[in-house]
């Protein structure tokens, strides 16, 4: 009951005890009335409070856990109780997301919270809200302290070994001035020693078995860089939601554990993807000052994810496998927009000798044709067919059928002997 509604009480006890020359009915209506307008008063004097919140880390691996710590600061001691509450993301929480203060208690004040990383995903914590009372319990004062932050917890990496990349150009030769440069993930053999050599260019093996130092022998290529396209469309995927929900799973896994890879070889890998990134979507949703979401999230997801792209550039910068592993984190299957209208998008960016790499579910027969078109543009394409559905094998099918070399995975098992 608010405190308007008690005033209004306290008034019409007042009408009663003049109508019933109630003398004690008047005094208790008249004391109750003053202690309402007192509680609201004080309800309005809530001390300013000062609150930090500090992350331990806002990025943790599957199994991982990660802390947050609240501090509250105090100019004065309050005249009413305090309750500070957070929050919590969607994930498992030990410790107390809250506390509550009674008048009168000290100036500063902490609590400690964690939470583990059992699923992949973006996961908002807060904001920090404040509840200020009177010490009756007639009134309350509510502020918000902070800011909402997040914790992403990324997808698995499977460690991919020595991965040489099946892929190949369309037939014919291709000139090009374009410098020539040694591929690192695709060995194609061994040679003797050459003075300036790095160490880990060494073959100790060979060097061993010969006697002799020998160096590897890698196959070229016109560029050290990959584009990475993941399937996301929601069509693609099974209706099963739980199968659905595997393959996807999947299919992050693997693209996390190829881009990695590929960085690790020194190449500049990208990452694209028709995919919703939550994020993006809820600070839309932050910046656009929405007081009420949207009806039906499903469908505004849908239509959002249709007009944008999940995209990172080619780079081999430091923090680049950072960024792609938070971007996969972030993305959920949607009903946005198709593999064929992504990858026509993408052939337009393609540098000359990029290689393409499409990770999909599914795949439709004029998303093949625009994969053939791309590869007799000179590009080196793979596919690679995820899942232990029908439509997995028929696109795996389908684009070996078209001369694209391609590979299936249908567990998370088979990532780390996808290339062996």
């Amino acid at each position: 009951m608010n405190n308007l509604l008690w005033i209004l009480l306290a008034l019409l006890a007042l009408v009663l005890a003049w109508l019933a020359e109630s003398i004690v009915l008047a005094w208790v209506s008249c004391v109750f009335m003053l202690i309402l307008i007192a509680s609201r008063i004080l309800a309005q004097l809530s001390p300013p409070i000062e609150a930090k919140r500090a992350l331990s880390t806002t990025h943790i691996q599957l199994g991982e856990e990660a802390s947050v710590s609240i501090s509250l600061r105090q100019q004065r001691r309050s005249w009413g109780w305090l309750q500070v509450s957070e929050a919590a993301p969607f994930l498992p929480v030990q410790g107390e997301c809250g506390i509550m203060l009674s008048p009168g208690a000290r100036k500063e004040r902490e609590f400690t919270y964690s939470v583990k990383g059992t699923r992949r995903g973006y996961f908002p914590l807060g904001p920090l809200r404040l509840r200020y009372g009177d010490g009756f319990g007639f009134a309350e004062k509510r502020q918000t302290l902070l800011a909402p932050e997040s914790i992403t917890v990324l997808p698995r990496i499977v460690d991919l070994g020595r991965v040489r990349l099946p892929v190949v150009r369309a037939p014919g030769e291709l000139q090009t001035m374009r410098r020539t440069f040694e591929d690192s993930t695709r060995p194609a053999g061994i040679r003797p020693y050459r003075q300036g050599d790095p160490l880990r260019r060494v073959h100790w093996r060979a060097t061993a078995h010969s006697g002799r130092p020998q160096s590897k022998l890698y196959d070229v290529c016109t560029t050290l860089q990959a584009m990475i396209v993941f399937n996301l469309y929601r069509p693609d995927y099974p209706s099963n939601p739980a199968q659905a929900e595997e393959t996807s799973e999947i299919a992050v896994s693997l693209t996390a554990s190829l881009a990695v890879h590929l960085l690790s070889a020194s190449q500049r890998v990208g990452v694209i993807s028709n995919g919703l990134d939550v994020r993006e979507r809820d600070e839309f949703l932050r910046d656009a000052d929405v007081t009420k979401l949207p009806d039906n999230m499903a469908e505004f997801s849908d239509e959002f994810a249709a007009q944008r792209r999940a995209f990172l550039p080619p780079s081999r910068k430091p923090e680049q496998s950072l960024e792609i592993l938070a971007l996969l984190a972030r993305l959920q299957p949607v009903k946005g927009r198709s593999l064929k209208p992504l990858l026509e998008g993408v052939r337009i960016e393609l540098s000359w000798g990029e290689m393409l790499i499409v990770i999909t579910p599914s795949i439709e027969t004029t998303a093949v044709e625009s994969l053939v078109g791309i590869a007799h543009a000179g590009f080196p394409v793979l596919g690679l067919a995820v899942g232990d559905s029908p439509s997995a094998t028929r696109a795996h099918l389908r684009l070996a059928a078209a001369g694209i070399p391609s590979r299936k995975v249908t567990s998370q098992e088979d990532i780390g002997g996808l290339f062996a």
